[in-house]
């Protein structure tokens, strides 16, 4: 005869379990103290955690502002820019990648995530996040200048601009609103939006990415697990295609190709791999 074991004998041993786990994680940060070494960075770039474990990070190392969101690597792969959206300065960090060397570091009034070149890597554009403007930077040599702005919105409205993208002629750039839930295309050429497609609440767009010809537009929808594909010759005219992702799809990344889609998605912990022309997800990478 099988005997039933009780929803409070099940609680009593994760009690157990758990108190011995807390007394394990209490004894090795006591062991570590003791040692004389404490948690964080040690000689050769290795980190030392409380739980005495170590990591050794693979190649080089160089220090970053407060919450690195994105990065982008120049059209001539000469420099690396990477953008901080934390609580401290929202700034972007330019490194030279042949020798890892910092060139500058430029402040932002107010930034997040969206970060892209310009086709020729002659300009830089940033979201503004809530102050609902896109920041335009001259880029030369590593270095950011003459700032122009773009704006999205009323700053009272909170669209907050996020991913964004350059079309391959370089006439267009691609806006996500993450809070206004809609995608703007912008003409590079006056700084005027020339189209708005809106979504539904809680659609959250997060990052776009035009077609290799520039005819398309995909857009992740953070909140509906899909990714919208829209038509840039007439973006209100038509309604956009959705495909089916994992949940809470976010970057995207398109191949040399533009044959297949790549979608990362946060909350399944996926991949989901797009064919762009049949518009269908072909497999899911599990990461």
């Amino acid at each position: 005869m099988r005997k039933r074991i009780s929803t409070a004998g099940i609680a009593t041993v994760i009690c157990i379990l758990g108190s011995i786990t807390a007394v394990l994680s209490a004894r090795a940060v006591s062991d570590t103290l003791a040692s004389g070494q404490r948690p964080g960075e040690l000689p050769g770039q290795r980190i030392l955690l409380p739980n005495q474990w170590y990591l050794d990070p693979v190649g080089g190392q160089r220090p970053l502002g407060y919450f690195p969101m994105n990065m982008k690597l120049s059209p001539d792969g000469r420099y690396l820019v990477v953008l901080h959206c934390g609580t401290g300065d929202h700034e972007l960090i330019v490194f030279e990648t042949a020798r890892t060397r910092l060139m500058s570091r430029t402040v932002l009034p107010n930034s997040y995530y969206g970060l892209v070149f310009s086709s020729d890597g002659s300009k830089l554009y940033i979201s503004g996040g809530e102050s609902e403007v896109i920041h335009v930077y001259k880029f030369a040599d590593g270095y950011l200048h003459a700032p122009e702005t773009i704006r999205i919105a009323p700053e009272r409205e909170r669209k907050v601009p996020g991913g964004m993208d350059v079309s391959p002629d370089g006439k267009l750039l691609a806006a996500t609103e993450n809070w206004g839930n809609a995608i703007n295309i912008v003409d590079l050429k006056s700084h005027e939006v020339i189209a708005r497609v809106p979504f539904e609440n809680e659609a959250r767009p997060y990052d776009c990415k035009f077609s290799r010809d520039g005819g398309k537009l995909h857009a992740s929808l953070w909140g509906k697990a899909a990714v919208a594909v829209i038509d840039v010759l007439a973006p209100d005219a038509t309604t956009p295609e959705m495909i089916p992702t994992g949940d809470h799809p976010n970057e995207l990344a398109l191949t040399a190709d533009g044959t297949r889609l790549f979608v990362a998605n946060a909350n399944s912990n996926t991949i989901s791999v797009i064919d762009t022309a049949a518009g269908r997800v072909l497999e899911t990478l599990n990461t």
